[in-house]
């Protein structure tokens, strides 16, 4: 922005100077001078009083006096001397930069939308102008709107590398993470040595859960500046996926210690010492984020994860409750906290909060089941099957809703209905169609066959060396076979397709194990010329 000023107002001083008094000649010198914003202010304020100065010429002092204050941190006052300017020459765009650009620094986003768009409409080709308001439709989560502007600017000047990482970032917000890629690889070529528009790859992959791509751009970061903490933090979490928990460890504690006020770092740091089975280190990254970031809801909400998934229902109680009072809208949490009641047998306070998780978004048909449980474990039978009706009207294909309901009716004396109910959920867990079951189970045998492909072929291409492919297919086996258990706990119609995909994905093993076997026992090849 202040290149762009004095870029304009350079021509102006001149002129400004030529038409001026003599008397004056001191304060014209002072009032621009950008490296002495205290001299600057007060020169500027004494051309602005001058009685004979021409409003014209009162404008620029605003201008530049404007410009002085915000060197000087006085963004307010600033701002009004941009006014002014306005005021006095309603056609000035440096000073309706100015002013956008000020308005956006004091987190005044809409208003900074209007004042960009008003500059727009005095300059509409100004490149700067456009990837500025594209910044603000950013902060304003307009991103589609960003991706407009910053394409604009752009197509102006087409080797501005921060308009291409600025473009990426809008295009990660709306899901367009391919584009991003895209945007970042145009930036490694106009310029090779840019590390930010590397670590947003690498953050890109983590989020794509691409974790060996992931784990090599941040280490390409790392490369050329040691002191990056985000990279640390992408590459340590990446790490923890791919299972090696003691290098991710590392790789988190350096990302705490550069910087300790990154207070993911601590959460990723435990989430590694949980699958390392550590948990009383686990527990104290926990406690420490909680401590240092007291007003972070995501880590009041992981501090109750982990004692939730350990049965400890009390403590996990009151990390929900700071984690509901920091994000009264987050239902997820009310029913968590629900659930803990209920195994603590407190069934009022569990409905209780049951009832609120149902008021925000979330899963609705859910909650709705478990409120109608505790309805009706207290007799309240009209209740629950007020519950079920709705969670029922939602997911019409849940066996389980149906049970539920059916023995609800039951205990209301409706045996027809609850034959009904019984009826329709057996109907839903009917097995499929013989082309449906050949099509599961097809589609499981075919998705455990690329993705072992795929792991081997990013594992040698990324670490070139067949460690890292074994462990790429171990992870998809896990992946591909660990829906078994989730067997076990659904009771949902779509339960038979896991369970075929499941088994699509054991054939696909079985006869990678067959294939190996065949291999090891294939007898060698005698010797050429060779014989008995």
């Amino acid at each position: 922005m202040r290149l762009i000023m004095n870029a304009v107002l350079g021509a102006v001083v001149t002129l400004w100077a030529a038409n001026a008094r003599a008397d004056m000649a001191d304060d014209l010198r002072a009032c621009p001078d950008e490296h002495k914003a205290q001299v600057a202010q007060e020169a500027c304020t004494r051309l602005i009083t001058a009685e004979q100065l021409p409003s014209s010429q009162r404008a620029i002092a605003y201008l530049y006096r404007g410009h002085a204050l915000r060197s000087l941190g006085d963004r307010s006052g600033a701002l009004a001397d941009f006014e002014s300017t306005i005021g006095l020459d309603t056609k000035n765009v440096v000073a309706h930069q100015n002013r956008a650009y000020q308005l956006a620094e004091l987190g005044r986003n809409e208003e900074a939308l209007d004042a960009y768009t008003r500059t727009l409409a005095l300059e509409p080709r100004n490149a700067g102008t456009l990837a500025s308001r594209g910044a603000v439709h950013i902060n304003l989560n307009q991103f589609e709107k960003a991706v407009a502007d910053y394409t604009a600017a752009i197509a102006l000047e087409p080797d501005e590398v921060s308009n291409y990482i600025n473009r990426a970032r809008a295009y990660r917000g709306i899901g367009e993470q391919e584009k991003a890629l895209a945007d970042l690889r145009t930036v490694a070529r106009l310029d090779p040595q840019n590390t930010a528009a590397l670590l947003d790859s690498a953050s890109i992959h983590h989020s794509r859960s691409e974790w060996q791509e992931a784990v090599a751009a941040a280490t390409e970061v790392l490369k050329r500046d040691p002191s990056a903490a985000r990279a640390y933090n992408v590459r340590g979490d990446a790490l923890t996926q791919l299972g090696e928990y003691d290098r991710a460890i590392a790789d988190l504690t350096e990302a705490a210690r550069i910087d300790p006020q990154m207070r993911v770092a601590y959460i990723n740091r435990a989430g590694a010492y949980e699958k390392k089975k550590q948990d009383e280190l686990a527990l104290r990254d926990y406690e420490t984020a909680v401590a240092l970031f007291p007003e972070w809801n995501v880590a009041h909400r992981k501090h109750a994860e982990f004692f939730l998934e350990r049965g400890r229902r009390a403590e996990a109680i009151s990390s929900l409750t700071r984690a509901i009072d920091l994000n009264p809208n987050d239902g997820t949490r009310w029913a968590e906290r629900a659930e803990a009641f209920e195994s603590l047998g407190e069934p009022e306070r569990a409905i209780a909060d049951y009832t609120e998780a149902l008021k925000r978004p979330g899963n609705r048909p859910t909650w709705l089941a478990a409120r109608a449980k505790l309805q009706r474990a207290r007799g309240d039978n009209l209740a629950a099957l007020a519950d079920l009706n709705e969670a029922i009207a939602e997911v019409p294909r849940s066996s389980s809703f149906h049970r539920q309901r059916a023995e609800v009716h039951r205990a209301m004396g409706n045996p027809e209905a609850a034959s009904a109910d019984e009826e329709q959920a057996r109907k839903i867990s009917d097995w499929p169609t013989g082309g449906q079951f050949v099509l599961f189970l097809a589609l499981g045998l075919l998705m455990s066959w690329v993705k072992m492909l795929a792991g081997i072929v990013a594992a040698l291409a990324i670490r070139n060396d067949w460690a890292s492919a074994g462990l790429a297919v171990a992870i998809a086996l896990l992946e591909d076979l660990w829906p078994v258990l989730d067997i076990i706990l659904m009771a949902e119609g779509y339960v038979l397709i896991r369970i075929l995909m499941s088994a699509g994905a054991v054939l696909a093993w079985w006869a990678l194990g067959r294939g190996i076997r065949r291999i090891l026992r294939r007898p060698a090849l005698a010797p050429a010329g060779g014989g008995t």
